[in-house]
């Protein structure tokens, strides 16, 4: 399974309240080098700016992309019960 886009993650912290626009703000202009890094490569720049920043943790976007694969999951089709 694909890790959930870093866009989805973002919504969704700032739904819950974990994040604010302006923290978005205040991260711009450190943001790290595309790509990711050995520790975490999965992590988006975003993601990992706000992490070193100390706004998120890991833990949040763990909690936080399970939430998101879990909605795409339910919006999936169900393949089964049609003819």
């Amino acid at each position: 399974m694909n890790p959930p886009a870093e866009s989805s993650l973002l919504r969704l912290a700032i739904a819950q309240g974990l994040l604010r626009w302006e923290d978005l703000d205040a991260v711009s202009e450190h943001l790290p080098e595309e790509g990711g890094n050995a520790e975490a490569p999965l992590l988006g720049r975003w993601v990992r700016a706000l992490i070193e920043a100390g706004l998120l943790t890991r833990e949040d976007i763990e909690r936080l992309a399970a939430e998101v694969r879990a909605a795409q999951e339910d919006l999936t089709p169900d393949a089964g019960g049609f003819r």
